[in-house]
C-alpha cells in the first residue's frame, strides 16, 4: 500500500513539475516577446522544471532537454520557431551520437526544422538541414528498415529545396534513390497485398465458391510474377498461388487457362527444389499434374514427357527414405493409367507394376497398407490390363480381408462391376459381411 502511495505521490510531483514548467516557458515567452529582459531567464526555468519532472521516467539529459525545446516550438512561429528547432536539434545531435538507435528522434526534428525554414522562403539556409536529415535517415533505415518512408519523403524534400535553388544538375541522382526506396516500399506493400488475396483466394476454393476465389487468385498470381524475380523469398507463396488459380481455372472449364498455370506453377516448384531440396516432391506432383493436363489437352508428347520427370524424381526420392515410397507408389497408379489412356499400353503397365511392387513391399511392413493396394489393384481394373488386375484384387481379398476397411472393399468391389467382373464384384461385396 505504502509503495502504491509513493507511486503515485511521485506522479502528482512530476506532473505538478511539468505543468508549471510550461507555464514559465509560455510566460519566459510572452515576456521575451514584449521585451521583458528576464524572459529567457524564465524560459531557462521552465526548462529545467520540466527536466526534473521528467527525471523518474527513463530521464536523459539530452532527449530531455530537446523534447522541451520541440513543445515549445510547436506554439511558436518565424524565427523564434527556427531557433527553438536549431536548440532542439542541437540536443539531438548529441543525444543521437551516444544513442544511434534513437537517431530517428534526431532526424525528425530536422524534418522539422527544414520544413520551418522552407516555410520562410530561406532555401538557402534550409539546404544543409534537408542534406543532413537525409544522411539521418539513410543511417537509421540501415537499423530500422521499417523507417524508409521517412527517408522517401526527406529525398523528396531535398529534391524541392535544391529545385528553389536552380540545382538541377544534382537532382537526378537523389531522385534515383528517391525511386529505388519508394519502390522497396511499394513492393512491402505488394507483399503485403498478394499474401492477403492469395489466403482470401484459399479460403474461397475450399469452400468450392471457384467464381468468388478467381479473382483474388488472379491478382495474387499477377503481383507474385513482379515480386519473384526481385524477391525470390516469395517463390514458395507464388507456387502455391499458381497451383491454386491452376485448379480454380479448370474448375471453371478453362483448360487451355490451367495448363499455361499448371506450367507457370512448375516452374516455381523446379526454382524452388533447386534451392530447396526439400522441395522436390512438390515439383514431382507439379509434373505429374502437368502431364495430365497436357495430355487431356492432346499434347501428348508433352504430356510424357512431364510423367517421365515425375517418375525418374519419385524413383530418386523413394530410394532414399521410406517416406517417399507410399507416394512413389501414387504416382505410379495415376500415370500408368494415363499412360493407357493416351495409348501407351506396354509402359502403362510396367509403371503400373511398378507401384504394385512398392505397395506390396510397404503393405508386407504395415498392414494398412493392404487398402492402398486394393484400391491401386481397382483402379488398374479401368485399363486394358484389367483381367489380370481383378485376379489380384481377389486374391488380396482372400489373403487379407482382416486387414481391409468394409469402405475399401466396397470401393473395390464398384470398379470391378464397372469393369464387367461381376463375380469378382460379388465375392468382395460378400467379405464385407
Amino acid at each position: 500500500m505504502a509503495a502504491e502511495s509513493g507511486s503515485l505521490r511521485g506522479f502528482y510531483v512530476r506532473s505538478g513539475l511539468l505543468s508549471a514548467g510550461e507555464v514559465a516557458i509560455v510566460g519566459g515567452v510572452a515576456g521575451w516577446i514584449v521585451g521583458w529582459r528576464y524572459g529567457h531567464w524564465l524560459i531557462t526555468l521552465g526548462l529545467l522544471l520540466m527536466v526534473v519532472g521528467l527525471w523518474p521516467v527513463g530521464f536523459r539529459v539530452r532527449r530531455s532537454l530537446a523534447g522541451a525545446y520541440v513543445r515549445l516550438g510547436q506554439s511558436l512561429k518565424g524565427q523564434s520557431a527556427v531557433d527553438t528547432a536549431r536548440s532542439a536539434a542541437y540536443h539531438y545531435r548529441k543525444f543521437a551520437a551516444k544513442h544511434p538507435e534513437q537517431a530517428w528522434r534526431f532526424a525528425l526534428t530536422l524534418d522539422w526544422q527544414r520544413d520551418l525554414l522552407r516555410g520562410l522562403d530561406r532555401h538557402a539556409e534550409a539546404e544543409p538541414v534537408a542534406r543532413e536529415a537525409v544522411e539521418t535517415w539513410r543511417d537509421v533505415v540501415t537499423i530500422d528498415p521499417s523507417r524508409a518512408e521517412e527517408l522517401s519523403r526527406a529525398l523528396n524534400k531535398l529534391t524541392v529545396t535544391l529545385s528553389a535553388l536552380k540545382r538541377a544538375d544534382e537532382l537526378v541522382p537523389l531522385t534515383e534513390e528517391a525511386t529505388v526506396v519508394q519502390r522497396s516500399l511499394v513492393a512491402e506493400q505488394e507483399k503485403l497485398l498478394a499474401l492477403h488475396l492469395s489466403n482470401l483466394a484459399v479460403g474461397l476454393q475450399n469452400k468450392r465458391q471457384w467464381e468468388a476465389a478467381l479473382p483474388a487468385a488472379e491478382e495474387a498470381a499477377t503481383l507474385y510474377r513482379r515480386l519473384v524475380p526481385v524477391d525470390p523469398d516469395q517463390l514458395e507463396q507464388a507456387a502455391d498461388t499458381a497451383e491454386g488459380l491452376a485448379t480454380t481455372l479448370r474448375r471453371l472449364d478453362r483448360p487451355l487457362d490451367s495448363l499455361q498455370t499448371t506450367r507457370e506453377w512448375v516452374e516455381y516448384e523446379r526454382t524452388l527444389a533447386a534451392r530447396r531440396p526439400d522441395r522436390r516432391p512438390q515439383l514431382a506432383e507439379a509434373l505429374r499434374v502437368l502431364g495430365s493436363r497436357s495430355a487431356n489437352l492432346d499434347h501428348v508428347d508433352d504430356g510424357i514427357t512431364s510423367w517421365h520427370e515425375a517418375l525418374d524424381l519419385w524413383r530418386q526420392l523413394a530410394s532414399q527414405g521410406d517416406e517417399h515410397r507410399s507416394a512413389y507408389a501414387d504416382a505410379c497408379n495415376l500415370i500408368g493409367h494415363g499412360l493407357g489412356v493416351v495409348g501407351e499400353s506396354t509402359e502403362s503397365l510396367t509403371v503400373l507394376r511398378t507401384g504394385l511392387d512398392v505397395r506390396r513391399m510397404l503393405a508386407a511392413l504395415d498392414s494398412r497398407q493392404y487398402d492402398d493396394l486394393l484400391d491401386d489393384l481397382g483402379r488398374a481394373t479401368e485399363t486394358s490390363h484389367a483381367l489380370e488386375f481383378a485376379a489380384e484384387a481377389v486374391a488380396v481379398v482372400r489373403d487379407h480381408t482382416d486387414a481391409l476397411t468394409s469402405e475399401t472393399l466396397a470401393s473395390a468391389s464398384e470398379r470391378l462391376r464397372d469393369a464387367g467382373f461381376t463375380a469378382e464384384a460379388d465375392e468382395l461385396s460378400a467379405r464385407r459381411s
